[in-house]
């Protein structure tokens, strides 16, 4: 018979788990089209697959042979307590808040009931520090759908630990939800916070995303071996304030290998980001996002904010309404340092399966902040016509008509004249890039970039100072 143990010192409990992440998550995604994952066939994102086990051992490697009925927990931990390898399986059977430290031993195992979670509150902690050869294992009691951990106030450090099946979406919409979920544990963060330590540490068979990381919430940065696989959604969804965070790892085998970016979660970027090259490409987009991502200042008062994308780094957006928008307001609180390498460029491209001219809008630049830069980079698939969207090239209107209002590149001030080199403007619906300003300065970037298939201009004519355009305005194409 299972030794059940049930705590509940001095805590008034809540409610589940499901219930407190919904709270926190919010808002709708992605994720409803993606295919059964690898833990068994059939089922949208945050239903049960059939025939899946989520890679269940009954031993892990290097550990003992679990012995008895194993230890029944429930309610709360109010107080530091260990889990011991001998006590194991330790049977969640009701949703668990977590206080204060739990600590798993190695070779200690956790399985979790149908839709129940563990939510680790301000002051508690998970301390996983499993081996090589004695990890510690969480997963479903079963053939269950659990609904994974949350960090709402707390954090975690986990060690060779497996985290298998989880992310029950519940009433949530599937693409907010994954087997591990972050949030930051102090109010209104300046910074990361960085609440989640993992070292050699899988997520397997999610059946929505591996991770959630928003409101703050991510990565210590001195995490490291990460591994996502058989998740039934995107790799993990993240706010784009938070992507500096992301450890490198393995993030292959899923039914959508990238991170989707909402646009409506806490946090576009409004403090310096640097994107990193994790093999896997990023996504702009979600259910009910427009997939616009914006780089500024939240109110023009906390300084410069500028995003630096690495070499190699494949960005995509979402069809008709995908925008990478760069100090929108005009005001120099925001830049775009992507400087990729003719080994490595960086690509801005359509979300598409079958990607066309015109797919999204493109990437818009406000301010002309002297480190903005475009280097070995290549925008694809971009130059969505937007009538009324505003520009001051002369060929934003032709007869009266909006023929030209877009480009792959719009950019709204004087750039300097190394704003963009060595790159590659392809298949645009409208321009390749709209010099959209006023001003008797007209810096041309025909020289050392390359334009092909080009709807309209390679780039457009600015107006001079007071407005006015040559009676046939320059508009440059490629044969």
């Amino acid at each position: 018979m299972r030794r059940a143990i049930f705590l509940v010192l001095s805590v008034v409990f809540v409610g589940c788990a499901g219930e407190d992440a919904q709270v926190a998550s919010g808002g709708g995604g992605m994720g409803g089209d993606a295919p059964g994952g690898a833990s068994g066939e059939g089922g949208e994102p945050g239903q049960a697959g059939e025939g899946g086990d989520g890679g269940r051992a009954d031993v892990p490697d290097g550990c003992p042979a679990l012995a008895g009925e194993g230890t029944v927990h429930g309610g709360s931990v109010s107080e530091d307590e260990t889990w011991t390898a001998s006590d194991s399986p330790h049977f969640l059977t009701s949703d668990l808040s977590i206080y204060a430290t739990l600590t798993l031993e190695p070779c200690a195992v956790v399985r979790v009931a149908d839709d129940k979670g563990i939510t680790v509150r301000a002051d508690g902690a998970i301390l996983a520090q499993g081996s090589a050869d004695q990890p510690i294992r969480i997963e479903p009691d079963g053939d269950v759908n659990w609904y994974g951990i949350t960090l709402l106030g707390g954090t975690a450090r986990l060690s060779h630990t497996r985290i298998i099946g989880g992310g029950s979406a519940q009433n949530v919409v599937p693409d907010r939800r994954g087997a591990l979920e972050l949030h930051a544990s102090v109010d209104d963060p300046i910074e990361p916070d960085p609440v989640l330590f993992v070292d050699h540490v899988s997520i397997e068979d999610s059946v929505t995303q591996g991770f959630v990381a928003q409101a703050g919430g991510g990565f210590d940065p001195d995490s490291r071996a990460l591994t996502i696989t058989g998740s039934r959604g995107h790799v993990a969804t993240m706010a784009p304030n938070l992507l500096e965070t992301l450890p490198e790892g393995n993030y292959l085998g899923n039914a959508r290998d990238d991170i989707l970016l909402p646009d409506d979660l806490p946090g576009q970027i409004h403090w310096d980001v640097t994107i990193h090259d994790r093999g896997i490409p990023y996504f702009s987009g979600g259910t009910n996002q427009t997939g616009m991502t914006s780089v500024g200042s939240l109110d023009g008062t906390t300084g410069t904010v500028v995003l630096t994308i690495e070499p190699g780094v494949i960005w995509r957006f979402k069809k008709d309404t995908g925008l990478l928008s760069i100090d929108p307001n005009g005001e120099s609180t925001g830049v775009l340092i992507a400087k990729g390498t003719k080994q490595k460029p960086i690509i801005f491209s359509s979300g598409e399966e079958k990607p066309a001219a015109g797919d999204w809008l493109g990437i818009r630049m406000g301010g002309s902040d002297a480190r903005n830069k475009l280097d070995w980079v290549t925008i694809e698939y971009a130059g969505k016509l937007v009538p009324g969207a505003g520009s001051d090239s002369c060929q934003s209107l032709t007869d009266g008509v909006e023929t030209h209002n877009g480009a792959a590149l719009r950019v709204y001030l004087v750039p300097p004249a190394t704003l963009v080199s060595n790159s590659t403007f392809l298949e645009s619906a409208t321009n390749g890039i709209d010099r959209g300003w006023r001003d008797d300065s007209k810096p041309s970037f025909l020289s050392n970039n390359t334009f092909t298939n080009i709807a309209l201009c390679n780039e457009t004519f600015p107006r001079d100072s007071q407005g006015n355009c040559p009676e046939d305005p320059p508009c440059p194409t490629t044969p």
